[in-house]
């Protein structure tokens, strides 16, 4: 769904009018007439007005840029480093030497506390029988929502690739896929639209505890 396209839905689900957002929000009517028909794109401060307006989450709207998260080149891994560090998502730990420099065979990156509250890092055994690290979600409810998403997100595209198998026509595999692509993204804007607050607020680790040489 285009961002247009998200307005339109929770704003319906809230049940007001465009004229009735336009005056929780103070934009003018015109505008998201035209917001909702991709005739114009909000920018991040109208966006935080409508979801504010709409009672859901910011990112729910404004939805996040997957290509951000590609994962191919060195490049792409450091940007996503910096991405996650700049987001609160991860922190620097360890000593520091007498310039306040973290001290690199001893540092470490790891989760910042809030995400510590429903994440814990455990050992787990791939097909070979190596161990390899990985993210244990602690909180059920968490766990329970994304389970069911990722289990809808995977039968889609094993539909889509059913399709392909069999052959179908192009018209019965857009009609598919398109029917079952909807229901995914009201399912992915529900999930989004949460305002409960994590139970921490993370920080970035600068007042951790140093060591100097």
């Amino acid at each position: 769904m285009t961002i247009g396209e998200k307005i339109k839905y929770f704003r319906k689900q809230r049940g007001i009018t465009q004229g009735e957002l336009a005056e929780l929000t103070g934009i003018h009517p015109v505008s998201i007439r035209k917001y909702e028909t991709n005739k114009m794109q909000p920018l991040p401060p109208q966006v935080e007005k409508i979801a504010a307006a709409l009672n859901v989450n910011f990112s729910a709207i404004y939805g996040m840029d997957q290509s951000a998260f590609r994962l191919e080149t060195r490049g792409d891994l450091m940007g996503l480093l910096m991405t996650a560090y700049k987001a609160g998502l991860i922190q620097v730990d360890g000593p520091k030497d007498r310039y306040g420099a973290f001290k690199e065979e001893q540092c470490c990156i790891r989760l910042t506390p809030v995400l510590s509250q429903y994440f814990a890092v455990v050992g787990q055994e791939d097909e070979n029988r190596n161990m390899l690290p990985a993210l244990k979600v602690t909180d059920s409810s968490v766990l329970s929502d994304f389970i069911r998403w990722e289990g809808l997100y995977r039968e889609g595209y094993l539909k889509d690739q059913e399709l392909l198998t069999k052959g179908n026509s192009s018209e019965d595999k857009n009609y598919v896929a398109d029917d079952f692509q909807e229901m995914l993204e009201q399912i992915e804007l529900d999930l989004q639209a949460s305002q409960k607050k994590l139970d921490k607020t993370c920080d970035h680790g600068d007042d951790a505890d140093s060591e100097t040489e």
